[in-house]
């Protein structure tokens, strides 16, 4: 195929040229990277944080800032889409690109979350166009809209590789505050050269690096997610009329769902433990167990003077084994089952469910191995669902951890932290873009949405879909979630 046979022409181009791999990593500057996390962590800042909720005006003040350096880094066609992600391109316009970045909208978090991800790219992008490299390869760079799940989990990732997006009906209205109707919304299948695949880095808060006296991490695998909507009902009655003995409190009701659940899924989390690991072994602490959940978006419709007689609330479920998401995602259902004599309470379908996934590690791992040493890595599964959960099961994606012990930045540790995994970062990055390093998965093309397969790698594409101007303001004022022709 065309793709492959381009790599194969890159790679023995590359040999003739003389282009090492050791003098384009040698032109990383890990001090672009920190003034990189430094300025975008003025957008949004607070008292004790930094908020950028997706598509709100920090968000889109940070995203301009990480426009403006892409194009620094000599990336072309760099637009903000539909969903307000920033995305932009370079080298060859029909090879395989490798997909970098990450994120930069938060909800009250420190400055490298999401920030780091995305400087990591950026300085991998100019490292690759001052080395040279634009001849024989591509890459793009990308800040993801909505990883902190205002709209809904890994909404922009996820619509990347998706064949149909249909957005909710708050993003829909967010988009047309955000002046982003009528923009499309990108789609892998955009890219006409494929993928090589998908880097990522991410801070990890140290839970597990730093108590393994580990600087970076390697990610094995990506968490999946499954997300139970429960909906506990009684009638409505007046509080203060009502003996006790025969009031049902939709609300009390949820609190104690929520409760069962969490005791059920720390002993589930226990006996699996128990089974993967030797025998005798235990989970004696939570962090260890290869699962995270949590209990939230509770919503209650009553007043004090009436007894509540209903309550929502969502379970949502994270594991990087499949094997253990899918039973506790059972275990869920069946407690809200046993409950419901009592509760009047029913789970209703999980609202987005994505699968734990196996990540590419090698590569990254080599290149943290020769930037630290050996004894300072370790390998680990992800305990967040990050974009390349969704990205993985179409293309080859990575993924680095780097610790961050405090919230300050200018720390000395969390500096040097950061510059190291900035020089992994780049040189992975060199690798997987010169074709250096196996992969599980060679480079992928996607089929997509034909109104959403605008051209990712020419610089006017986001103009290339012929917009009703008439019909797209006319849709702005829309409530009918079926009804997105700008999409």
């Amino acid at each position: 195929m065309l793709v492959w046979a381009h790599l194969a022409a890159a790679q023995t181009d590359r040999t003739e040229r003389h282009l090492s791999v050791e003098a384009i990593v040698a032109l990383t500057d890990t001090s672009r990277v920190l003034a990189d996390i430094r300025a975008l962590s003025h957008f949004g800042r607070g008292a004790t944080a930094i908020s950028r909720p997706a598509l709100s005006p920090a968000d889109l003040e940070a995203r301009r800032y990480v426009a403006s350096r892409m194009e620094a880094a000599g990336l072309h066609g760099v637009q903000l889409d539909g969903m307000g992600t920033v995305y932009g391109s370079a080298g060859v316009e029909n090879a395989p690109a490798l997909l970098m970045g990450s994120h930069t909208d938060t909800a009250a978090a420190d400055p490298l979350d999401g920030a780091l991800g995305v400087a990591y790219a950026l300085e991998a992008a100019r490292v690759l166009r001052e080395g040279g490299a634009a001849d024989l390869t591509a890459w793009s760079v990308v800040s993801w809209q909505d990883r902190a799940g205002r709209f809904g989990a890994l909404g922009a990732s996820s619509a990347f590789v998706s064949p149909v997006f249909t957005p909710t009906k708050e993003l829909w209205r967010a988009r047309g505050e955000a002046g982003l109707a009528g923009v499309p919304v990108m789609h892998a299948s955009g890219r006409h050269g494929g993928w090589a695949g998908f880097l990522e880095a991410h801070v990890e808060r140290g839970s597990r690096l730093a108590p393994a006296n580990a600087t970076l991490g390697v990610v094995g695998a990506v968490p999946g997610q499954q997300e139970i909507r429960v909906v506990c009902a009684s009638g409505a009655r007046q509080a203060d009329v009502t003996p006790m003995a025969e009031r049902r409190d939709a609300m009390l009701e949820a609190m104690r769902v929520a409760s069962a659940v969490d005791d059920g899924l720390r002993a589930l989390c226990v006996a699996w433990e128990e089974g993967v690991l030797s025998r005798g072994s235990t989970c004696s602490h939570i962090r260890g167990c290869a699962a995270t959940w949590s209990v939230g978006d509770f919503s209650v419709g009553a007043s004090l003077a009436m007894i509540p007689h209903e309550a929502n609330l969502t379970v949502q479920l994270r594991s990087p084994q499949q094997g253990l998401l899918e039973r506790m995602a059972r275990y869920v259902t069946r407690t809200v089952g046993s409950l419901a004599a009592r509760a009047d309470g029913r789970s209703a379908p999980k609202c987005t469910s994505h699968e734990a996934m196996a990540i590419t590690a090698e590569c990254l791992h080599r290149s943290a191995v020769h930037t630290v040493g050996e004894e300072r890595v370790i390998r680990l599964d992800a305990s967040e669902l990050h974009d390349a959960a969704p990205l993985s099961k179409h293309m080859a994606a990575g993924m680095l951890l780097v610790p961050c012990t405090t919230d300050s930045l200018l720390s000395e540790k969390n500096a040097a932290d950061v510059a190291a995994g900035a020089e992994a970062y780049v040189r992975a990055a060199v690798y997987l873009a010169l074709g250096e390093c196996d992969t599980s998965m060679g480079p992928t093309c996607i089929v997509g949405d034909a109104r959403r397969n605008v051209r990712l790698s020419d610089p006017s594409w986001i103009d290339a879909l012929s917009l009703d101007a008439e019909n797209v303001a006319s849709v702005v004022q829309s409530d009918d979630p079926d009804d997105y022709p700008d999409l």
